[in-house]
């Protein structure tokens, strides 16, 4: 079976499984029974595990999560209760109007304020304190990322200095529900429920402590606190004029409306979520487990191709890679290392075999020395020293591997340069809409963007000195992003971001499209990462590209090797749309899950 084939059956095989569970779980409708008996599927194909415990909370708050039972006390008799032991503090928050309510609930449930459920809240203490968290048996004051994660953080504590005695009344107590009424727009007014409550740990004024009535379920409370309709509240009534930092009052908290369940189902909810956000857990190492150990798989299994010694170990390692190609390329971001690996075997030999006829590239670079070196520009060094990662190659016999310094003096290649820097470089208020394409670095992907680059009129190219690419040079990004490659198509212009590397024409023995392949390859990269330079982007200089060393077999296999990388670059490009079109399909579809469950 052909490279081609096997990666083409098994782009449409994963294709399909990563979507048919999903179409498979709802192809009889959406309902709560089948959100939560196929959690986990919903979980592997539709959104990030963040945004999946935030749907939970959403159908806890909305009542999606439980049912109404028999001997469930009604709410009436609740509030009832409730609001004798609340008292007249309750009483000054208003019923929450039609308008207020930001989404439907059960007709057995409630809208209330926080107010009418809270016996009191109380803040801390900020004296100042040292810059560092609390020592062992020293006094700490907490600041607010304590309480802004949903988990309590006692660590996130700042010491109490020796000299300023502590006020125990503020003491941190099991069981307190602290929320910040300080931070920034997103946390700002977060909360968490205390555990098991250290010693020596003080409230800032920062924190408020809320006591709720035991007829109320205060971890329910903690999710309604974590809905989008909280969130939206807090935004809304926050005062401050930088998003760095908001605060609100206690009567905001106070005054937001709560959806409120009997006090049984509320109970029922907390157990439903504590279940569901512990198999989110489960799911999300298990997930970690499951990427780390498949980027060690595809790793090992794909280097076997690379390490294969003659054509039989060859085989069977790229026949281990397409049997189990479902568990090696399991995502659209996991083709990027095929690439990788297919580009390494094109340009080390391992993709076509060796024509006798086509010569010997040692033959070809030994000819081209003895004919009459063409003038080269100053700077480009007479000699270049083969590094280590050059050293390590195991290029077949017939091949060479030549320094782009060494191409330059022999001809092969005529020219390399970049575009016109400082003073010559043109002015972002001389580009036009229309004129010749000013190439960036953000423009060179696989193919140059010449529709979406900077434009140059005819009066500013005359001024130009340096830097027109002409139609079959390739280009390459050495600064910003270093090793975007290109191959030219049309007359352009280059930035100091981007070189071309010009081809002696007609071609005696390097092929455009080989060359192309060549520096996007790793074999490249390996290369020019301990050569780059760091000012404030990574820039690869064009002095030092000429260090650079290329595998280069006789004219006839580049251009063999050539054909065959673009059809297997055109089949991993297939291979990742299939892919991420199969991931975007069941993430639609988890998506009306959402939609149907919370509507």
């Amino acid at each position: 079976m052909t490279v081609q084939v096997a990666l083409l059956e098994r782009s449409t095989l994963k294709a399909s499984k990563v979507a048919a569970p999903v179409e498979q779980t709802f192809s009889d409708g959406f309902n709560l029974g089948q959100f939560v008996e196929n959690f986990e599927v919903i979980a592997s194909a539709g959104p990030d595990l963040g945004r999946l415990r935030s749907l939970v909370v959403e159908l806890a708050v909305r009542g999606r999560l439980s049912t109404r039972e028999d001997q469930d006390e009604s709410i009436e008799v609740l509030l009832e209760r409730v609001g004798r032991e609340v008292g007249a503090r309750g009483a000054k928050y208003g019923p929450v109007g039609h308008d207020e309510t930001p989404f439907p609930i059960p007709s057995h449930w409630r809208w209330v304020r926080w107010g009418h459920l809270a016996l009191g809240t109380s803040s801390g203490w900020s004296p100042q304190c040292e810059s560092r968290p609390r020592g062992d048996d020293e006094w700490g004051v907490l600041k607010v990322s304590a309480v802004s994660w949903n988990t309590f953080r006692s660590d996130e504590n700042k010491a109490l200095p020796k000299g300023i005695a502590p006020r125990p009344e503020f003491s941190v107590r099991t069981g307190d529900f602290l929320m910040s009424r300080a931070n920034t727009a997103e946390l700002v007014g977060r909360s968490v429920i205390v555990g098991d409550a250290p010693e020596r740990l003080l409230l800032s004024d920062k924190i408020i402590r809320c006591e709720f009535s035991d007829s109320v379920e205060k971890h329910f409370v903690g999710l309604c606190n974590l809905s989008v309709a909280a969130r939206a509240h807090y935004v809304t009534h926050a005062s401050g004029t930088s998003d760095s930092m908001k605060n609100i009052s206690r009567d905001v908290i106070l005054s937001m409306p709560v959806p409120l369940p009997p006090l049984a189902e509320q109970k029922r909810i907390v157990a439903k979520v504590d279940q569901l956000m512990a198999l989110c857990d489960e799911l999300e190492a298990r997930q970690t487990r499951k990427r780390e150990t498949g980027t060690r798989l595809t790793k090992s299994a794909l280097e076997a191709l690379i390490s294969a010694e003659g054509p039989e170990e060859f085989d069977a390692a790229w026949k281990r890679v397409v049997e189990n190609f479902d568990v090696l390329i399991d995502r659209a971001n996991g083709v990027n290392l095929l690439r990788e690996v297919i580009l390494r075997l094109g340009c080390s030999g391992r993709l076509v075999g060796r024509v006798i006829r086509e010569g010997d590239a040692n033959s070809v670079l030994a000819s081209l020395r003895n004919t009459t070196v063409h003038s080269v520009r100053r700077g480009v060094p007479d000699r270049v020293e083969v590094p280590p990662v050059v050293a390590a190659w195991r290029l077949p016999p017939h091949w060479v591997a030549v320094s782009i310094a060494e191409l330059l003096r022999v001809g092969e290649l005529v020219d390399l340069k970049d575009g016109n820097h400082g003073a010559n470089h043109p002015l972002a208020a001389e580009y036009t809409a229309a004129g010749i394409p000013f190439i960036m670095a953000s423009n060179v992907r696989r193919l140059v963007d010449y529709d979406g680059a900077k434009k140059l009129p005819p009066q500013v190219v005359a001024r130009l000195r340096v830097g027109f690419a002409e139609p079959g040079d390739v280009i390459y990004t050495h600064k910003g992003t270093i090793g975007r490659v290109a191959l030219n198509t049309q007359a352009c212009i280059l930035t100091p971001q981007t070189t071309y590397y010009r081809i002696r024409r007609p071609i005696r023995w390097l092929v455009p499209e080989y060359l192309r392949f060549v520096l996007m390859s790793s074999m490249h990269h390996e290369q020019v990462a301990d050569v780059s330079e760091q000012t404030t982007r990574d820039f690869l200089p064009v002095s030092r590209q000429y260090a650079a060393f290329l595998p280069l077999p006789p004219l006839e296999e580049q251009r063999r090797i050539s054909e065959k990388l673009k059809q297997l670059m055109n089949l991993c490009d297939t291979l990742e749309v299939r892919l991420g079109e199969a991931e975007d399909r069941a993430a639609k579809l988890v998506g009306a899950v959402v939609q149907e469950l919370v509507a």
